[in-house]
């Protein structure tokens, strides 16, 4: 619950985590895991996206666990949009 206490937005963990040298995707990947967990699933969604802005691209079980929780949450156009993105990113990385 400290997520939801804490009013720390996604931007904002995302700067602090990358003032740590050894920060890796799989730390994103368990913020955005932890927001989709405590129901704050636009939070999740605006990690999801953050992630992207700065070139990490979130685990496929990450994006699968957002998708879920957006279609449960009857959040659908997001959860559509969000996977577009999702396809998109893993063409352009196979393609290279």
């Amino acid at each position: 619950m400290l997520l939801r206490t804490c009013n720390t937005t996604p931007q904002a963990l995302f700067r602090a985590f990358m003032t740590i040298p050894q920060s890796k995707p799989a730390v994103f990947n368990l913020v955005m895991n932890a927001y989709v967990e405590v129901k704050m699933i636009a939070e999740a969604a605006e990690t999801f996206y953050v992630m992207k802005e700065h070139g990490i691209l979130p685990s496929l079980s990450s994006c699968n666990f957002l998708l879920q929780a957006l279609v449960v949450s009857r959040k659908t156009e997001k959860a559509w949009e969000i996977r577009t993105c999702v396809l998109l990113s893993m063409y352009l990385v196979l393609i290279k």
